[in-house]
């Protein structure tokens, strides 16, 4: 009776370890393939990130870069690049003050005063002020004249 009793231990042990070993060989099964797939994805992803900063400008956009574009006479350019950034930032006031005075420059006085409107809402400081009320004067006088020369 004991032979039979330690024949059924060996066999459940038996078992026990043949379902174990199924179970790591479907589990082996599963990462082979889930490596199959995911590392040609990752090869692939990879190599579509080169070519996106491969046609990328090699300028760094910075206000500085701003500054240095506007101060060599590249006014719209430097304005392009203040919008880029000051919509990247839309909480910042920096952003439109900058912006407005690029456009005020350009002699584009209604776009300057949304954007001066927009620096002021967000910091209600006496130079945000300053500018707005200086730009608001401006277009009342440029209507003002346009009033006279019309009557």
């Amino acid at each position: 009776m004991e032979d039979n009793d330690i024949n059924k231990e060996i066999l459940a042990e038996l078992k026990y370890i043949s379902r174990a070993q199924k179970t790591q060989r479907k589990s082996a099964i599963i990462s082979v393939i889930f490596l199959i797939i995911i590392i040609p994805m990752l090869v692939l992803l990879a190599d579509e990130n080169e070519e996106t900063a491969e046609n990328e400008p090699a300028v760094t956009e910075s206000w500085d870069e701003v500054d240095s574009l506007d101060n060599s006479n590249n006014t719209q350019q430097a304005l392009d690049m203040a919008l880029r950034l000051r919509d990247k930032l839309p909480h910042d006031f920096f952003g439109y003050t900058k912006s407005a005075e690029l456009l005020n420059r350009l002699g584009r006085d209604v776009e300057a005063e949304i954007n001066y409107q927009k620096a002021y809402d967000l910091w209600p400081s006496k130079d945000n002020y300053d500018n707005l009320s200086v730009i608001q004067l401006k277009l009342q006088r440029m209507n003002e004249n346009k009033f006279k020369a019309e009557n």
